[in-house]
């Protein structure tokens, strides 16, 4: 059974980030706070982007970093999908070829990735694109195409740092509604990273909420709206 367990201690110019995950299979947790909280950086550590100073990261059976046992994973033999507040699809690449590119880095032959990637378009209802190339489609579709390319490979752990900040509204709402159904399905850890509250209550089955590095408070947005531990929390919650 996958189940994410990590303590990542990352140092910053004016603060420690200094947070402890329990994730299990199939749940998706929230990371929230305000901009310069050490979100980011808290998810990059996870992923194996930016080094512990303390801690571990411990995915299933698998250690992928262990600081006192001086263990650290390269990023690219961690089993992770990453999607970006902006959307980072290869250029060059059509959206079906960009859909498949995990899957064709990991092995799968051109012919089987594609047409797995044509069933990921399917369900994120972009299939009329697949042969368009990133600048000839809109934003929505984009986050979508890269949300498809992170899911395609069946990642155990799945990363969302701020996926929805860079639509417009009525956009944001769709792909959220999507995003909500996907993750439903995904047998993996999630983890997403927002400063929305709405992004944490539509997509999250638990909330952390992270201010200049240090967890304040965590529970269901119930638990929150009842007892905020931070004038931020009953800013994000209110009664």
């Amino acid at each position: 059974m996958t189940r994410l367990q990590a303590h990542v201690v990352v140092a910053r110019p004016s603060f420690r980030v200094d947070l402890e995950l329990d994730v299990a299979e199939g749940q998706v947790l929230a990371v929230l706070g305000p901009n310069g909280a050490g979100k980011s950086t808290a998810l990059a550590a996870l992923a194996g982007g930016e080094p512990l100073e303390q801690g571990f990261v411990r995915l299933g059976s698998a250690t992928l970093s262990d600081v006192q046992r001086r263990i650290d994973v390269d990023i690219s033999r961690r089993s992770i999908g990453w999607v970006f507040q902006d959307s980072l699809l290869f250029p060059h690449l059509t959206v079906l070829e960009n859909v498949a590119f995990g899957l064709r880095a990991r092995g799968m032959p051109r012919r089987a990735a594609l047409a797995a990637a044509e069933e990921w378009l399917r369900l994120l209802r972009i299939e009329r694109i697949g042969g368009s190339r990133p600048r000839e489609i809109s934003g929505g579709e984009a986050q979508r195409a890269a949300l498809a390319r992170a899911l395609a490979p069946s990642p155990q752990l799945l990363l969302l740092d701020e996926p929805l900040a860079a639509l417009d509204a009525e956009v944001r709402d769709e792909v959220r509604a999507d995003l909500a159904v996907r993750l439903s399905a995904h047998r993996g850890c999630t983890v997403l990273v927002t400063h929305d509250p709405a992004d944490a209550v539509a997509l999250a089955d638990d909330i952390v909420i992270l201010e200049r590095g240090r967890v304040v408070q965590r529970g269901t947005p119930e638990a929150l709206r009842a007892s905020p531990a931070s004038s931020y929390v009953a800013a994000m919650f209110p009664g």
